[in-house]
């Protein structure tokens, strides 16, 4: 497993894990929506600045943890998204 920082190029693919897992009611985030446009609309909307969000990547290259923060400057403020992760050792994830 290795932890890599969300960017622009890897975002379809952290947006696709969140969909994936947000119906579950075990790793609902409430306010990124419930379908997929939705939480690209939401993931577009409070993408978190380079070094402040990271995806979790098995050996085999799948999308198993995400994790970030969304960052308001003029409230001064931050709020946790995630962390989300789909492995059966979660915990240590």
């Amino acid at each position: 497993m290795k932890i890599i920082p969300l960017e622009g190029s890897n975002l379809d693919d952290a947006i696709d894990f969140a969909a994936r897992l947000n119906h579950k009611a075990a790793h609902n985030i409430s306010y990124f929506g419930k379908t997929e446009a939705e939480i690209k609309t939401d993931f577009t909307a409070i993408q978190p600045p380079e070094g402040y969000g990271f995806i979790a990547v098995s050996d085999s290259g799948q999308t198993i943890g995400l994790f970030g923060v969304e960052i308001d400057t003029k409230l001064g403020r931050c709020w946790l998204f995630g962390p989300l992760v789909d492995h059966v050792d979660w915990d240590s994830i």
